[in-house]
């Protein structure tokens, strides 16, 4: 059962937008809104930044305040926005963040006053410099897996892109877990996965079929204040380009300041690439000639040795990696190469509890410490099929692989086709 709870927003922003930005005419039936299906928030947005950060607030009130609860409780987030601000981090957020990403953290502070909620430029943009912050004040290390397969590795000759977003138990995600669209004037209508409040974001797809995610990676003091956050060149990719060859010349000009893998899909084109960036080296991995590219938290190309931390085999990052090799490979030991569609990426890979280093393969209700893809504290995993317009998330509840994955389709989120849904519905 969906409940809608179709708010008023200012300057008409509820009212049916008339045509697709890409200028065929078609009719599009989009209104800003935030809906519930289940328990996941679905939450449209479009305007200005500035239109959709006062939409988020006025929507979202309730959540954000939720939020600031969270970051001044919780005994890690707790110091999080004050070291951010004694230290000039937020200084450096101000000067250096893309102008996308202030605009909509001042619309979403003003809504939030206006309700008398405490969420401020502060938090919002604190969270939006969040992966500069976390390297340069060693709070936390990511744990993400990412794997692309296009063509014959697939079982309809398609392109799949399985991502596993993991941060530890943080319960604002779990308790508010968010599917965020966006119709950006004059740019490219995207969905990002995360939570309220989330303006830079960590996944998400585009309406060109360009989906884009990032995993943390740690440098040995390869890292600088100066430069971009790589969070936020995913926003900025998703919202202004189409293909990879476009997001690979873009992400070559900026200034780079930590460690980060980016991977970008472009199922049009059938290609993928894994992006590796630390300060100052960046070093790219293709789609293999079988179709194959992944990645989960250190760096693999032979110019980037020395630059991230040194791990044993049997640790997370590796053991992961190896697995996926073991996966995804057509000669992989459990291959499901030639077998992959969406219920064989969540079933086969996101829900694989097996460490290949050490052997053991642990219960899939393990929520964390496993060293496997399901069992490394994942809070979002899901499958993008760009060239079928859809894809399936699970988030929500711990632990995220054993729940449900909800299908979400392109053309009914961005209103071009309200009848549209995914097939299947749900991956259970």
């Amino acid at each position: 059962m969906r409940r809608f709870l179709w708010l008023a927003l200012t300057m008409g922003l509820l009212c049916p937008l008339a045509c697709n930005d890409d200028g065929s005419g078609s009719e599009i039936h989009y209104e800003t809104g935030l809906e519930e299906r289940g328990h996941i928030h679905v939450l449209r947005l479009a305007g200005t930044p500035y239109e959709m950060g006062l939409q988020t607030g006025e929507l979202m009130a309730d959540a954000l305040a939720d939020g600031v609860e969270f970051l001044y409780s919780d005994p890690l987030f707790s110091a999080f926005v004050p070291l951010a601000r004694s230290q000039g981090f937020l200084d450096d957020a101000q000067d250096q963040s893309y102008p996308y990403v202030l605009d909509e953290c001042r619309g979403m502070a003003e809504a939030a006053r206006r309700a008398g909620v405490d969420w401020t430029e502060d938090e919002c943009l604190g969270l939006a410099w969040g992966d500069v912050l976390l390297e340069h004040l060693d709070s936390m290390m990511g744990a993400c897996s990412q794997i692309v397969v296009s063509g014959p590795g697939t079982v309809a000759d398609t392109h799949l892109h399985i991502r596993s977003l993991d941060w530890g138990n943080i319960s604002y995600l779990f308790q508010h877990p968010t599917v965020i669209v966006r119709r950006p004037e004059g740019k490219i209508p995207y969905v990002t996965i995360g939570f309220p409040g989330m303006v830079a974001p960590y996944s998400g797809i585009n309406e060109a079929g360009l989906s884009v995610a990032s995993n943390e990676n740690v440098a040995i003091d390869d890292i600088d204040r100066e430069g971009r956050s790589h969070v936020q060149m995913v926003g900025y990719i998703l919202q202004n380009f189409r293909s990879l060859e476009e997001a690979e010349a873009f992400i070559r000009d900026q200034d780079h300041c930590t460690a980060e893998s980016l991977m970008v899909s472009d199922a049009v084109a059938g290609q993928a690439a894994v992006f590796e960036m630390s300060a100052t080296h960046l070093a790219v991995r293709y789609l293999s000639d079988d179709g194959v590219v992944y990645m989960t938290n250190h760096f693999v190309e032979e110019s980037m040795d020395g630059l991230h931390i040194e791990y044993a085999p049997e640790d997370s990052s590796p053991s992961r990696f190896a697995r996926m090799r073991e996966l995804v490979e057509p000669d992989g030991v459990d291959s499901v190469y030639g077998e992959l569609g969406p219920e064989v990426a969540v079933e086969k890979i996101l829900r694989d509890t097996t460490n290949p280093v050490t052997g053991v393969t642990h219960p899939l209700d393990l929520f964390d410490g496993g060293g496997s893809i399901a069992n490394n504290a994942a809070v979002y995993m899901m499958v993008f099929a760009p060239r079928e317009r859809m894809f399936w998330v699970s988030m929500g509840e711990k632990p995220v692989a054993a729940q449900r994955f909800v299908g979400f389709h392109l053309d009914e989120l961005f209103g071009i086709d309200p009848k549209a849904v995914a097939e299947p519905a749900f991956i259970d």
